[in-house]
C-alpha cells in the first residue's frame, strides 16, 4: 500500500467492494479524493477468490490473463445525494456502465440504480433497481425491485461480484427477465442486531417463482470479537429444489 494526500494505491490479494467487483481480488487499486466531494476509483484484477461460512476458494483467473478494469466515481456534492457512475470492461468477454443514485435524509432513503452491458459473445444486458427505505424508532426498514433484461438478464455483470441482490442466494435475481419484490426490517436491542428479509423472484418466459427468507442476529462480545447466525429458506419453482440453511459465525478482527 502506499498513500499519500489525495492518493491511496494498493497492489496484491485484498477485498475489493465495488458495485460489480466483490469478495478477493489479485489486483491494483488507485483511490483519488483530490477532487473537493469526489472519489475517483482506478482498478485492474486478474484473479478472484470468494471466502465465507459457507463457501471457499481458491485465487482463479476468470479472464484468461486479460482480467478486468474498472472506474468508479462518487460525487457527494449536493446535500443528501450521492451520484456514483462506473464502467467495466472485461477485454473480449464485456464492457458495461452503469449510474447509482442514492438520496438520504433523515428519516428516509432512496435508491435509483440501472446498468447495461456490451456482451461480445452473447446479446446485451441490463438491470435496474429501485429501493425506498426509512428508519423511524429504532426500526429500520426497506422495500425495493429489482428488474433484468428480458432476454440475457443481467448478462455477465454479475460474474466478478455483485452488491444489488439483498438476498444471502438470490439464485435467480439475475437471470432472464428476472422481477424482485423484497422487502426487510431491522432493529437493535441490547446491542443485538436482528434482521429478516423476504422476497420473491418471478423469471424466464414461464413465469417461475422463487422465494426467499433470511433470518440474521448478530451480537458484538468484545470490539473485536462477534457472532452472528443467519437462517435461509428458499422455496422453489420446483418443490424437489426447496432448501435451507444454518450459518453461524464468529469473527475476530484486528
Amino acid at each position: 500500500k502506499y498513500s499519500m494526500e489525495g492518493l491511496s494505491i494498493s497492489a496484491g490479494r485484498q477485498a475489493v467492494d465495488l458495485e460489480w467487483l466483490g469478495d478477493y481480488h489479485e489486483a491494483v487499486v488507485a483511490a483519488i479524493t483530490a477532487i473537493p466531494d469526489t472519489t475517483v476509483v482506478l482498478g485492474y484484477t486478474q484473479r478472484k477468490a470468494e471466502s465465507g461460512i459457507d463457501l471457499s476458494e481458491d485465487f482463479h483467473e476468470f479472464n484468461g490473463n486479460k482480467g478486468a478494469y474498472v472506474i468508479d466515481v462518487k460525487y457527494a456534492g449536493l446535500e443528501g445525494v450521492e451520484f456514483n457512475p462506473y464502467a467495466y470492461s472485461a477485454p473480449d468477454v464485456a464492457d458495461w456502465y452503469g449510474l447509482k443514485t442514492t438520496f438520504t435524509a433523515d428519516m428516509f432513503g432512496a435508491v435509483a440504480h440501472y446498468a447495461i452491458s456490451s456482451e461480445d459473445t452473447q446479446d446485451d444486458g441490463s438491470i435496474g433497481h429501485l429501493e425506498l427505505n426509512t428508519t423511524l424508532a429504532g426500526v429500520s426498514a426497506a422495500v425495493g425491485y429489482i428488474k433484468t433484461d428480458k432476454d440475457v438478464g443481467a448478462g455477465l455483470m454479475p460474474t466478478y461480484g455483485d452488491n444489488i441482490s439483498p438476498f444471502e442466494d438470490g439464485n435467480q435475481v439475475y437471470e432472464a427477465d428476472a422481477r424482485t419484490v423484497y422487502g426487510s426490517l431491522g432493529y437493535t436491542i441490547a446491542d443485538l442486531e436482528l434482521g429478516v428479509l423476504y422476497g420473491q423472484t418471478t423469471y424466464g418466459a414461464a413465469d417461475d417463482k422463487e422465494k426467499e427468507l433470511n433470518l440474521t442476529a448478530s451480537y458484538p462480545i468484545t470490539e473485536s470479537l462477534a457472532a452472528s447466525i443467519l437462517y435461509g429458506d428458499v422455496t422453489a419453482e420446483l418443490s424437489n429444489d426447496d432448501y435451507n440453511k444454518v450459518l453461524a459465525s464468529v469473527e475476530y478482527t484486528f
